[in-house]
């Protein structure tokens, strides 16, 4: 039963590979967030063909989000620890109306730890007071720095929010996120491994089957689920 559903993970991951790019890439993944709520968010960093020790970019958020406070008063964003050095040093200022520049470097010129994943973490907060239809936004104007002082310009990458009431549909495992985690959750309620639960029938069709699975692909991949 553990090999079957390591290889539907592995085949649900390869669906969702659409959302990769060749080349470096800096991208949010579309996400969803309960209306006057915070969550915490990361922006990943797809390098597979260079390494870098410095980059700045603006990130653009769509009306009704906007980045959280920490308990002094800063904007909550920091590095991603398992990919930065010790003297990696991040400044953020907002420049705009829910746009904000991320400049980091190293003063030892040392690289990021590894290829892919998280670069930073930052906290989002929803100010709007009714859910909505997809937001767009933004990762603009994106300079990647490599030891030699040359520059890498990949192109700008766009995500969607979603602003909700209630529970966040396709959000399974009620962790607040949805991600693969709920499509594999999804998979075991099929083969019997978890108990089945109402939000498991992520497209209301009043059955839990591979169709409710590829709901949650969908929405992973577009932002945004093939009914709305």
């Amino acid at each position: 039963m553990r090999t079957i559903i390591i290889t539907i993970a592995l085949c649900l991951l390869t669906a969702l590979s659409g959302k990769a790019q060749s080349g470096d890439i800096v991208y949010i993944d579309n996400f969803g967030i309960n209306v006057g709520t915070q969550k915490l968010v990361s922006i990943k960093l797809a390098n597979p063909e260079n390494k870098f020790c410095a980059f700045q970019f603006d990130l653009n958020l769509p009306n009704g989000i906007k980045v959280a406070l920490d308990k002094n008063g800063k904007l909550d964003v920091k590095l991603n620890g398992n990919r930065k050095m010790n003297d990696h040093t991040l400044s953020v200022e907002k420049i705009g109306d829910g746009c904000y520049r991320l400049v980091c470097f190293s003063m030892s010129n040392s690289e990021f730890y590894g290829n892919s994943g998280s670069i930073v973490d930052l906290t989002v907060e929803s100010t709007v007071s009714s859910a909505s239809s997809p937001l767009i936004g933004s990762v603009d104007n994106i300079v990647l720095t490599q030891m030699d002082g040359s520059d890498v310009k990949p192109v700008n990458s766009s995500f969607k929010v979603n602003t909700v009431i209630g529970a966040l549909r396709g959000d399974v495992n009620g962790d607040g996120e949805e991600n693969i985690k709920d499509a594999i959750f999804v998979t075991k309620i099929i083969l019997g491994t978890e108990d089945a639960t109402e939000a498991a029938d992520v497209n209301n069709d009043g059955k839990i089957n591979i169709q409710d699975v590829m709901f949650i692909v969908n929405y992973i991949k577009n932002g945004e689920f093939p009914d709305e």
